[in-house]
């Protein structure tokens, strides 16, 4: 099996590229320009490596043929941005990606999406696949849209399609993770909901693994995925991180969990967003107060009972976000 990823310089891409060179997958990392990634670097090869013009239709497609299967961990790295803009990345290119793939004779499209479509209007408990979205904010509504556009185009153009749903995600290269350490070292980490909020999560690695798992089922039919590695709630995760942290710091010890009302915090989200303009980073949106105040638990026992099981645990995540930022 050959496989060319695209998207691979980002965060989790670059993990699932990891993992298909550690599976002894053929792999080939697809780029907009020069490959700056050391990691990567020591991985893929100048003849693994195949710089594409993504405004051409032919050079995607060029790209593509050879390759059995196609991934794409492509998107936005502006969260903070208009429906339109973010629709152009994440709908229209990788609605390209999978018409080029189709064409280039690939057999199978992996599309990486988020537990994101689902929105903020879930229940507490887990929910799977069946589950029906209620995406409300731009970064919601256009994860959605992408599923949903994947569907109809791989359907129409007549290629399998595999859709994964991956859990809030801790790895190597996190920036989020990395303001969460940051936030612990200043001292003071906020929460916006004094009642514990349960989330699930999963390792950056195992998301790696699932897609390579699932890269050698090829559905009659567009199917997708849910996958966690572990349950925990923010305050865990802040205890587990301190801990870890107090090993070569100090100050962390000092650190403490403060309660800001949600209420409050939606309201001040709101006027930070509408001051910021699109493309931007917001240092607050109603998006971030959402994620942080919502349960987000789900039930991935669909992968499982295909035979997949994450292996790495929240504390080995922790370990080896730290491990990685500490090597920078």
């Amino acid at each position: 099996m050959s496989v060319i990823i695209f998207g691979a310089t980002g965060f989790i891409g670059s993990h699932i590229a990891e993992q298909f060179s550690a599976a002894g997958k053929e792999t080939t990392i697809a780029l907009r320009g020069p490959l700056h990634s050391d990691h990567l670097h020591s991985l893929f090869d100048e003849h693994h490596q195949v710089q594409v013009d993504f405004s051409s239709e032919h050079a995607l497609s060029q790209s593509i043929t050879g390759h059995k299967v196609v991934c794409s961990c492509i998107a936005s790295r502006q969260m903070h941005n208009s429906y339109e803009n973010l629709s152009e990345v994440e709908v229209v290119l990788n609605n390209r990606l999978i018409r080029a793939a189709a064409a280039a004779g690939a057999q199978h499209f992996l599309l990486l999406s988020t537990v994101m479509v689902y929105g903020f209007s879930r229940p507490a408990q887990a929910i799977n696949e069946t589950y029906a979205p209620d995406p409300v904010y731009n970064f919601n509504r256009v994860a959605f849209a992408r599923e949903v556009e994947a569907i109809k185009t791989a359907k129409e153009v007549g290629i399998a399609l595999t859709i994964l749903r991956p859990a809030n995600t801790i790895g190597r290269r996190d920036s989020q993770m990395g303001q969460v350490k940051d936030a612990i070292l200043q001292g003071v980490f906020p929460i916006f909901r004094r009642t514990p909020v349960q989330f699930s999560g999963v390792d950056t690695r195992d998301i790696g693994r699932a897609m390579v798992f699932l890269s050698q089922i090829v559905p009659t039919a567009a199917e997708v995925y849910l996958l966690k590695g572990y349950e925990s709630s923010w305050p865990e995760l802040f205890d587990k991180m301190r801990q870890q942290l107090s090993a070569q710091y100090a100050k962390a010890t000092k650190a403490r969990l403060f309660y800001l009302p949600q209420k409050m915090m939606l309201l001040v989200a709101k006027c930070i967003e509408a001051l910021t303009p699109y493309g931007k980073n917001a240092l607050l949106t109603p998006f971030n107060v959402a994620v942080m105040s919502t349960d987000c638990v789900f039930d991935d026992s669909k992968i499982k009972t295909l035979g997949f099981e994450c292996e790495f645990t929240l504390d080995e995540a922790i370990a080896d976000f730290l491990a990685g930022d500490n090597n920078k």
